[in-house]
């Protein structure tokens, strides 16, 4: 991410509750932690009774769903946003992820509980990852794939159910 457009980022005035001035929200604010130099799109809510960390540089696409509490799964779990990794538009992420350095999910996915994405991944648009799975570093999963194992570092995988190319 372009360090310039951060150039005059100011701490974010959050809330709980509350839309911020950009028009997103944090519920259970008490246990979000948001890093420096943030970004995150309007209409994404996040709800942090669990814990939320985004480390610096985290970027967050518009109407994004980030739960560390899930009541319908009856899952719960602190959720890790490290340095410099991206969500895209519309996705959900649900209790105890983890997204490592680097990292990108695409828009529109759905990240099961309890699933570690490693450092310098990619997770394609429209991408569905089962609960609790291992994606490991390096790693590049294709759009549209569902993906119902884990995937040692340095693999390539696609498709439905997602296979190694």
């Amino acid at each position: 991410m372009s360090n310039d457009r951060f150039n005059n980022w100011q701490v974010p005035i959050i809330k709980n509750g509350e839309l911020t001035k950009w028009l997103w929200v944090v519920f259970g604010v008490d246990k979000f932690v948001n890093g420096l130099k943030t970004d995150i799109g309007a209409f994404t809510a996040i709800f942090a009774h669990h814990g939320v960390t985004l480390e610096d540089e985290v970027q967050i696409g518009g109407g994004c769903k980030i739960y560390s509490l899930d009541t319908i799964g009856e899952t719960q779990g602190p959720i890790l946003l490290k340095k410099n990794s991206r969500v895209g538009a519309n996705s959900v992420v649900l209790p105890g992820v983890t997204l490592g350095e680097n990292s990108i999910i695409g828009a529109n996915s759905v990240i099961g509980d309890h699933v570690s994405i490693g450092n310098n991944s990619t997770i394609g648009t429209g991408t569905v990852i089962k609960a609790g799975l291992k994606i490991g570093n390096n790693v590049r999963i294709g759009s549209n794939s569902f993906v119902k194992n884990d995937f040692e570092d340095n693999s390539k995988a696609f498709g439905n159910p997602a296979t190694l190319v």
